[in-house]
């Protein structure tokens, strides 16, 4: 059993826990809304995405965790 890249819980076969798949989705999902947003022609990165939600204080633990650990990723 593999265990969830942002916790110590179990992943089954998958880089994530549950809670945190969850949160990958989410935060997927509605980084298309922010592409749409940029659609002024200074398009916004995956990487950049990230990093400013970051430091939004509305994001969530598990989007937080989910954050850093694929920024981990990214280095």
């Amino acid at each position: 059993m593999k265990k969830c890249a942002a916790c110590a819980r179990e992943s089954g076969d998958k880089k994530y826990c549950r809670y945190h798949a969850k949160a990958l989705e989410q935060l997927k999902s509605h980084y298309d809304s922010w592409v749409d947003a940029y659609d002024d022609g200074s398009a916004i990165s995956w990487q950049d995405y990230l990093t400013r939600l970051q430091k939004m204080e509305e994001a969530g633990q598990w989007v937080r965790e989910v954050i850093e650990a694929e920024m981990k990723k990214e280095r």
